[in-house]
């Protein structure tokens, strides 16, 4: 940090590399304030790297999230789709805004486009890899319980399960989907609307 200042003293102002490092030290040591302010004006500069601007929404959604500003959080997030496709994680992280708003159908939204590029190359920037194979699909089945299509949850806890076999969170909530999915086609063959099952 004391590096960083003098050549931001020498240098007369911090922008470009410079800038995104001084953010980075601000961030790494949870000064959210500053380092959200720099995350910011590096975003506003003409020009940069690809990569660091991409770090630079994450870690800005982060840094709104710990200062208790959901909404500059979103807008951070939505801001990374000015220099790349959509990555899964900013998915991801999209979706989790919506869904502590208790907007399922904008969330499950969100969470489909995660698992549609989650096959999609994401560069140099490493994405993690929760975001890229179990966590959306766990999210979904929440989502879709949320709205009471049993049936569906129970496919995106399946999905999830297929990378984490032995999740407790998942195999607990896969019995309770079970029964609610079980319960539910009897009472649709009571009513006549499908076929007894052999």
């Amino acid at each position: 940090m004391r590096i960083l200042r003098k050549w931001i003293a020498e240098e007369g102002v911090a922008q470009g590399r410079l800038l995104f490092y001084y953010a980075g030290e601000c961030y790494d040591r949870q000064r959210y304030a500053a380092a959200a302010r720099g995350y910011a004006k590096l975003l506003e500069q003409p020009s940069g790297y690809r990569e660091d601007r991409l770090i630079a929404c994450a870690r800005l959604a982060e840094c709104y999230e710990r200062l208790g500003e959901p909404g500059r959080k979103l807008g951070a997030l939505l801001q990374s789709f000015q220099y790349d496709l959509p990555h899964a994680d900013f998915c991801c992280a999209i979706a989790a805004c919506f869904h502590e708003r208790q907007e399922p159908v904008s969330a499950i939204y969100w969470y489909m486009q995660a698992v549609d590029v989650s096959s999609r190359d994401p560069g140099l920037r490493p994405v993690p890899m929760a975001c890229r194979t179990w966590l959306p699909h766990a999210r979904l089945s929440l989502c879709y319980a949320h709205l009471g299509n049993w049936e569906q949850a129970l496919m995106h806890n399946t999905k999830a399960r297929d990378y984490l076999p032995n999740d407790p969170g998942l195999l607990a909530n896969r019995q309770k989907l079970e029964v609610v999915v079980r319960k539910e086609m009897k009472e649709r063959e009571e009513r006549g609307e499908v076929s007894p099952r052999k």
